[in-house]
């Protein structure tokens, strides 16, 4: 027998035995994965912790196109309400607040657009049914957004 042959032998002998302690190795790894999917999480807090690590899919369970346009604190867009809070009492903050109709969108509801979560945190009287109002810090940049028809989505 050559020496090609005899590695090609002993080569093929140890691929079989690497292949086959791999097969034993895994099924015990499958079996223990298995049992820990089962089990419960430890605490409520490492529960919450796998959850926002984990990407999931919102459940959204409303999607409108709605007209979206835009105000500032100034006392053109709030009128006696120009003080900067909201009608839930929050700080109206640029990139989280939004006006909605409570009767479509209630407040305290968090409001996906264009892929960014804003919150319903106030009310408005140009806002009902399905328009939407996003805030903004200065009265220039409420402007530039201008109106804009988007597609919403929401849970609720």
């Amino acid at each position: 027998m050559s020496r090609k042959s005899i590695f090609t032998v002993v080569g093929g002998a140890a691929l079989g035995l690497l292949i086959a302690a791999g097969i034993l190795w895994v099924e015990p790894l499958a079996a223990e994965a298995e049992y820990v999917e089962e089990q419960e999480p430890v605490s409520p807090l490492v529960a919450e912790v796998i959850r926002k690590e984990t990407p999931q899919e919102a459940a959204y369970t409303h999607e409108s196109t709605m007209t979206v346009t835009a105000y500032c604190p100034c006392e053109k867009c709030c009128g006696a309400y120009s003080n900067g809070y909201t009608a839930t009492g929050a700080k109206a903050t640029q990139g989280v607040t939004i006006a909605t109709d409570p009767d479509v969108i209630p407040l305290g509801t968090e409001v996906e657009i264009d892929g960014h979560i804003y919150i319903a945190q106030d009310v408005g009287g140009a806002v009902s049914g399905n328009r939407i109002d996003l805030y903004f810090d200065s009265h220039e940049d409420a402007l530039r957004w201008g109106v804009r028809e988007k597609i919403v989505r929401w849970a609720g």
